[in-house]
């Protein structure tokens, strides 16, 4: 079974709808220009013999390239694109007119089948009130050719433009709203992750409070009041200089200054322990990269996403589920690898995850950060999170 992975944030759920839009219209242009081939050699005859290859071309060619742009799109090439279908299906009309030789034609041309397509292609790139404006002037221009048919041939115009008009607003609509679901969704999970990055920070916090509560009055003020009860004797200097080193170690904790190795190690043993007592945790660190410390904000980042990444895997990895976390430590890099053997689970689906995102999130803001999620359903999950090394 291949194993996914998720190496780098997933595109936006409006970015997805768009290109899937973008896809759908250009197959679409595929398809009428399959569809419309009968009609070319018949319409030729009421045209100059220039016209019909330059009207394919013009309002063929940007929808194709469209849904080549789609596989591979950024906003440019899809602004570019759109752009180039409206002015080469506008082409395709006005030439007509220079083209037409003045004989009513039997039936009406070929390009007059598929305006709301060319308007359905601007929906990804234009605002909606751009797009209806186009998309009814261009039904109004395209059936007003029609009375250029045979007279036998003609029927009522408000009732075709209303036609037309209706037909093609029924799918515009529909892709509008769309994309507009897929922006609310957006701003909805970036809430969300928003609110998990806050719940975890308060629980860092609470965290810090609980140990300076623990270090306050369990060794300050139980040191004072040994003090106080009995003359000074060695029992009293042993926990007076286990304060202390309590207290020394605690100046450390994220906020007040680098970190040097072991101090991170020691707070990413403390968070991990704390969630699970049987992770195993070990460091493989370079030569003459021991001495390296690390910024204060970078170590609690690096803490919370790896306590996140094992209160993931005790939530969703089983209970038969063995952990572990590798820590290496090269000149310029460290790399905290996290490891379970659990029931993994499709990364494809991992915007549904919120601590899977919220762990990308965070890595991505500290120098040098980033995360990288590899899962199987059966084969367990890597989490690596990657930071430079001061």
């Amino acid at each position: 079974m291949a194993t996914n992975e998720i190496a780098a944030r997933p595109a936006s759920a409006e970015q997805r709808v768009v290109v899937l839009i973008a896809r759908f219209v250009g197959f679409g242009y595929l398809a009428y220009l399959t569809l419309l081939l009968p009609r070319y050699r018949p319409d030729a005859v009421y045209t100059a013999g220039w016209w019909t290859p330059l009207a394919i071309a013009t309002a063929f060619g940007p929808g194709i390239a469209l849904a080549a742009t789609s596989l591979r799109m950024t906003a440019r090439s899809v602004r570019v694109v759109v752009a180039g279908c409206t002015l080469g299906y506008a082409v395709t009309v006005g030439s007509w007119f220079l083209a037409w030789s003045g004989q009513p034609v039997p039936n009406i041309p070929w390009f007059v089948y598929f305006p709301g397509l060319v308007a359905l292609a601007t929906v990804v790139a234009w605002p909606p009130w751009a797009t209806v404006l186009y998309l009814l002037a261009t039904v109004t221009v395209v059936q007003w050719i029609g009375r250029f048919r045979e007279v036998s041939a003609q029927t009522s115009f408000p009732c075709e433009w209303i036609y037309a008009t209706s037909f093609c607003m029924i799918y515009l609509a529909g892709a509008m709203m769309i994309i507009r679901t897929g922006r609310v969704l957006d701003h909805t999970r970036d809430a969300v992750y928003r609110q998990a990055a806050a719940a975890a920070t308060a629980e860092l916090r609470a965290v810090h409070r609980a140990r300076f509560g623990d270090l306050s009055h369990g060794w300050v003020i139980a040191g004072l009041a040994m003090a106080a009860r009995r003359p000074l004797n060695e029992a009293t200097r042993k926990h007076a200089r286990a304060t202390l080193d309590r207290m020394s170690a605690a100046a450390h904790e994220p906020g007040i200054e680098p970190l040097p190795l072991n101090q991170l190690m020691a707070q990413l043993r403390s968070v991990a322990v704390e969630l699970d007592r049987d992770i195993q945790i070990s460091i493989e660190a370079a030569e003459g990269a021991r001495h390296k410390s690390f910024p204060a904000s970078v170590a609690a980042t690096v803490g919370m996403c790896t306590a996140e990444a094992v209160r993931n895997s005790i939530r969703h990895a089983g209970a038969s589920a063995r952990r572990h976390i590798a820590v290496h430590l090269s000149a310029s890099s460290l790399t905290v690898r996290f490891t379970d053997n659990g029931v993994g689970f499709d990364t494809t689906q991992s915007s549904e995850r919120i601590g899977v995102e919220w762990i990308r999130t965070q890595m991505t803001q500290i120098p040098g950060g980033g995360a990288r999620i590899v899962s199987t359903p059966g084969q367990g999950t890597l989490v690596e999170l990657t930071c430079e090394a001061g």
